[in-house]
């Protein structure tokens, strides 16, 4: 059975367009995510704080441009190192 899906339980829903519009943010929300993912299954988060640490990533990175390949891994990069600090 398929039922709408409730925006307050998964907020990154609604950025759906956005991330869809903006290859950049794909990259941002990808690398925040895996490291949310990896600190969830060390048992040093939460699992609703995957997403919460995804939006944050999302904000703080918002306006990244990337050009290149290397533009890609150095944004992974920095995103990953900034992600596992918080």
């Amino acid at each position: 059975e398929f039922k709408e899906i409730e925006a307050s339980r998964y907020p990154i829903w609604e950025m759906k367009d956005e991330l869809l519009k903006n290859d950049n943010l794909g990259v941002v929300l990808n690398s925040a995510n895996e490291v949310g993912v990896e600190k969830f299954l060390k048992g040093q988060i939460g699992f609703l704080d995957i997403a919460q640490l995804s939006l944050k990533a999302l904000e703080k990175f918002n306006n990244t441009k990337l050009n290149n390949i290397s533009d890609i891994f150095a944004v992974d990069e920095e995103i990953r190192r900034w992600v596992s600090n918080e």
